[in-house]
């Protein structure tokens, strides 16, 4: 019951793999360190766990590290894929917000009316300089 359901899981990360090298291409996928990364992990476990289904006990005990590193690193993929998309989403609404900024920098601009004093509007605490913690 624990192999099937292990290479079911390992099924699923390979297909997903798979579905990712045809959506951005092998050029752009095989040129990010940490898909070929994942790629050769999850193969790896894949093929290891097939193999040492079919060895005995053994064998099996003394490999047991080999595996538990396997697994840790597609948990650790999986928060760093987590991370990469908050910072995305961070980003387009970082964008969004700059660019309302400047729309309202314009529409001020059109109608005479003068920009705060010291021009805070152009120093954004939006802007990468207000960082300074």
């Amino acid at each position: 019951a624990l192999f099937g359901m292990t290479i079911s899981i390992l099924s699923i990360f390979l297909t997903e793999l798979c579905v990712l090298i045809v959506v951005l291409g092998p050029r752009t996928f095989f040129h990010h360190f940490f898909y070929v990364l994942d790629l050769f992990v999850v193969t790896s476990s894949f093929v290891l766990e097939i193999i040492f289904f079919a060895l005995d006990e053994e064998v099996l005990e003394s490999l047991v590290g080999l595996i538990v590193i396997f697994r840790v690193w597609r948990f650790v993929r999986i928060g760093h894929g987590l991370v990469e998309a908050t910072v995305e989403i961070t980003s387009q609404k970082y964008e969004s917000v700059k660019e309302e900024r400047d729309q309202m920098k314009k529409l001020l601009e059109e109608h005479g009316i003068p920009l705060p004093e010291g021009n805070e509007i152009h120093r954004s605490t939006l802007g990468p300089s207000s960082h300074h913690s």
